[in-house]
């Protein structure tokens, strides 16, 4: 079931991604976007490329700091896996890409599968936090600077009561046992349901009890430090990229016209390479802030073929140098 689940996604994934393929080929005209290659130019690529670079030493830096709560694994090794699994998230449809992490770690290090996953999660966590922080910052900024109304701040604010109410409803649930003790009696009638309840709270259970091994101060505040690092890096390779095409712009405005793109990776279905849903995503922010339209789909492309282009580069030789050790290793 789960599997014809997964293969519908994809399914349906390849006919989004035709679909806007063919929308996008009949807005852009190619010339444009060779043309805002060009504009680009090499010390352009040379600068994202870098850029992008840094954004995997310090995805593979968060990973590090949680591996080693329980075993020793080189540095490189983690940098080399993160630079695979980082790639293959950025082209494989249906989070697909997600699943290589844990099947790498496990390959060349021997790391549990849940070890792997719960801190695949943890990363994310800190990753909504971080990104909330700086959107925070950023909508504050552009309020105050008249480029965008108090409304956005309210919402704003509003959303982030509403994240924190839910967290903190799930934490009340899962810490109050006389809560979980009522709810598994009352299932116990049925007994499709409470086996299924019994599987379900098995692995929820040391689901949780992996995520305890996490609970240092010091270490969330390491991954919040990287975490924020991290998507700094990503926000100022957005400008450069719309620097290099000519736009005028504060770094706030980078911020905020981007991070609907980066919302939109939270679909339940994405496009291959998810072409198509990152740059409306993209449009629809930077047109919000006043910006022409074409001009941002197009620097959306030029940004999206670079940013795929330079993280494939460092997966393919991350992958050469896994497998070359693979090989000296059974020698």
């Amino acid at each position: 079931m789960i599997y014809s689940l997964v293969r519908s996604k994809k399914v349906w994934s390849i006919f989004f991604t035709v679909c806007l393929i063919v929308v996008l080929g009949s807005i852009l005209k190619p010339s444009d976007v060779l043309s805002a290659l060009s504009q680009v130019g090499l010390e352009g690529v040379i600068k994202l490329f870098f850029l992008v670079g840094i954004t995997q030493i310090l995805r593979a830096l968060r990973f590090f700091e949680l591996l080693s709560v329980k075993t020793s694994i080189p540095f490189f090794l983690i940098f080399q896996i993160t630079c695979i699994y980082q790639f293959l998230n950025h082209i494989l449809p249906v989070r697909s890409g997600e699943l290589s992490l844990p099947l790498l770690l496990k390959r060349y290090s021997n790391y549990p599968y849940i070890s792997s996953v719960a801190s695949l999660l943890l990363t994310r966590i800190h990753d909504a936090l971080a990104l909330a922080s700086i959107v925070s910052i950023g909508v504050g900024v552009a309020v105050l600077q008249g480029r965008i109304a108090s409304f956005w701040l309210s919402s704003l604010v509003l959303s982030l009561v509403a994240i924190a109410l839910v967290i903190g409803l799930f934490i009340f649930m899962t810490k109050n046992q006389q809560l979980a003790r009522t709810s598994r009696a009352r299932v116990t009638t049925y007994k499709g349901i409470n086996n299924f309840f019994i599987k379900v709270n098995n692995l929820i259970k040391s689901f949780y009890n992996e995520l305890l091994i996490y609970r240092q101060l010091s270490l969330h505040l390491k991954l919040f430090s990287y975490s924020i690092l991290l998507w700094l890096a990503i926000f100022i390779l957005f400008w450069v990229v719309l620097q290099s095409l000519g736009f005028s712009m504060s770094f706030s405005e980078v911020v905020l016209g981007s991070s609907l793109a980066n919302l939109t990776q939270l679909l339940p279905i994405s496009t291959l390479g998810n072409i198509g849903t990152l740059e409306a995503g993209w449009v629809f922010g930077f047109t919000l802030l006043g910006f022409d339209s074409y001009r941002m789909l197009t620097a959306g492309i030029v940004m999206h073929v670079i940013v795929i282009l330079a993280a494939g580069i460092y997966g393919v030789f991350s992958w050469v140098g896994l497998s070359v050790r693979s090989a000296t290793i059974r020698r």
